[in-house]
């Protein structure tokens, strides 16, 4: 075996310079796809929060319509149904 020369480590310092830049870019793409990801993850949570939000809001909406529909019934039943 040979002693590498300069030309040689120079020609291996090189090519290890240039796996370790391909090594970053995948590894940032790599972090890029997180991140859009996380971001997409977001938005249908967001999306979701703002369904329960509208659903809760309906319900109570519901809730004080049937609530007042109630009320009227016990006010007026008898005179409605014929009672005393």
């Amino acid at each position: 075996m040979t002693q590498p020369n300069h030309t040689d480590l120079s020609r291996d310092m090189g090519r290890v310079e240039a796996s370790l830049e391909a090594l970053e870019k995948v590894v940032s793409q790599g972090f890029q796809d997180i991140k859009d990801e996380l971001r997409a993850i977001k938005t249908d949570v967001e999306a979701l929060k703002q369904a329960e939000n509208k659903r809760k809001g309906a319900l109570g909406a519901l809730m004080v319509f049937a609530g007042f529909i109630g009320g009227l019934i016990v006010k007026f039943g008898a005179l409605i149904f014929g009672g005393h």
